[in-house]
């Protein structure tokens, strides 16, 4: 498998000026060392694993920090920080791995929600099997198990579309 991380900030706030006033002791001499500004800042940064295949369901494996752009509330974020990486035990490997499909249906637009879901249906055809285990969540205000963890695509597929099962 090969997954590609991403990083950029969310929310920064700063706060400047913030300055320590020393007491004045009468004369206009120099202030005391002690009076330096401070300045104080805070960023968030936010890990966004991708996984990344052709119509096929072929892992690309040469894409690089500019084929990828981050919107947070119709805003391009900056991408500060990218890594390739790579599974590197063989493709027989039997040891099971676990993903949850996430679906944040509390600040999506119902378009972008139905594209999340097409394209989650696609991944589960390409990617379903017994090493691997995925899960469906849903949030809207309230966090649903719509599925847990299974390896049955056709159950997966009707989770991420809404089905009853």
């Amino acid at each position: 498998m090969h997954c590609g991380r991403i990083m950029f900030p969310a929310g920064a706030l700063a706060v400047a000026g913030l300055f320590a006033q020393a007491p004045q002791t009468g004369g206009n001499g120099p202030a005391p060392s002690g009076s330096v500004p401070v300045i104080k800042a805070e960023t968030r940064v936010v890990l966004v694993d991708t996984v990344v295949t052709d119509k096929k369901g072929a892992y690309l494996t040469d894409l690089t920090q500019k084929d990828f752009h981050v919107w947070e509330d119709n805003k391009e974020e900056t991408i500060t920080s990218f890594s390739l990486e790579q599974e590197t035990a063989p493709a027989a490997n039997s040891q099971k791995h676990y993903l949850i499909l996430f679906f944040d249906n509390s600040t999506m637009a119902l378009e972008d929600q139905i594209h999340a879901r097409d394209a989650a249906t696609r991944f589960i055809q390409a990617n379903a099997g017994r090493n691997l285990a995925m899960a469906v969540a849903n949030f809207g205000g309230m966090l649903q198990i719509a599925q847990n963890f299974t390896t049955d695509g056709e159950r997966l597929k009707r989770a991420v579309n809404g089905l009853k099962q």
